[in-house]
């Protein structure tokens, strides 16, 4: 994946994971209350009252069925989130000093180049020169861990 948009998202990472997990809290409880009610219509695959139909029972289990899928998907979400930060972090180390100053303005803080300069004291020049080597250390680096 293009490091500037993994750059761009890093900020927001643990919000992110935060309302996925807080989702897939949601998406669990939803299914622990659907497989409460078909415990509580069946008996053995019988249901107990002749009003619970086995079209309603294959209807309950689609459910089931549909929240596995979601949940899921949410768990990978937040996996995927997870070793994107992980990555980032680790690929961040590789940096120079400078270098590491530079994207954490840039993408980290959402600073332009302008309040960038006003704040290192160099050249604009000097941070696209610096954020470009940073971005092909970064992107040669994330490269490594797929």
């Amino acid at each position: 994946m293009d490091i500037e948009i993994l750059l761009r998202k890093y900020p927001d990472i643990p919000e992110i994971i935060q309302k996925y997990n807080t989702e897939l809290n949601k998406t669990l409880q939803g299914k622990i209350d659907i497989q409460d009610t078909l415990k509580a219509s069946s008996s053995n695959g019988v249901p107990k009252s002749s009003k619970v139909s086995n079209s309603t029972l294959k209807a309950v289990e689609m459910s089931i069925d549909k929240y596995d899928e979601h949940i899921l998907y949410l768990t990978n979400q937040i996996n995927f989130y997870l070793e994107t930060k992980k990555k980032i972090d680790l690929a961040m180390q590789e940096l120079k000093q400078k270098e590491y100053r530079v994207i954490e303005l840039l993408y980290f803080d959402r600073y332009s180049v302008y309040r960038v300069r006003k704040i290192l004291h160099y050249e604009k020049t000097q941070i696209y020169e610096f954020r470009n080597k940073a971005l092909q250390k970064l992107q040669a680096k994330i490269n490594q861990f797929t």
